[in-house]
């Protein structure tokens, strides 16, 4: 059941995605093919690391999936998506007030401040966690 729920939000996307560029391409404005290589690219991307195998027992696999998932399917997402394509979506009251957060002057900062704060305060918290483990066995008496 897990396995269904982390596939079929990509689905879902992928077939509204597909189905606006069909719609575009019969008025004319077809969505370059690249494009539309770069959004099933990152649903590919979006599924497999939804997917990794042994993601909890290896810190390794899970980085990993952090990397695919936030990084490379993010970037091959944004790149397959045009105006065109978001039109509908952008024609929505509340969707069309976050129209700024796509401009790269605004979301070049957020996305930088995001990724920093997640990478600083986990780097905090594994230092943290070191000088504990050193200063509990420092203080213990030796065997």
């Amino acid at each position: 059941m897990t396995i269904l729920l982390q596939v079929a939000p990509a689905v879902v996307f992928g077939a509204m995605y597909f189905r606006r560029a069909w719609t575009l391409s019969q008025r004319g404005t077809p969505v370059a093919w690249w494009r539309q290589t770069a959004f099933a690219l990152s649903l590919l991307l979006l599924g497999g690391g939804a997917l990794m195998p042994y993601e909890d027992e290896l810190f390794l696999v899970h980085m990993t999936q952090h990397v695919v998932i936030g990084d490379l399917a993010a970037l091959a997402f944004v790149v397959g998506l045009t105006g065109p394509v978001l039109r509908p979506l952008l024609a929505l009251e509340p969707v069309s007030r976050l129209r700024i957060l796509g401009h790269p002057l605004v979301a070049l900062p957020l996305w930088t401040s995001t990724s920093g704060t997640c990478r600083v305060s986990t780097r905090r918290r594994s230092t943290t966690a070191r000088s504990t483990r050193s200063s509990t066995s420092a203080s213990s008496p030796p065997a």
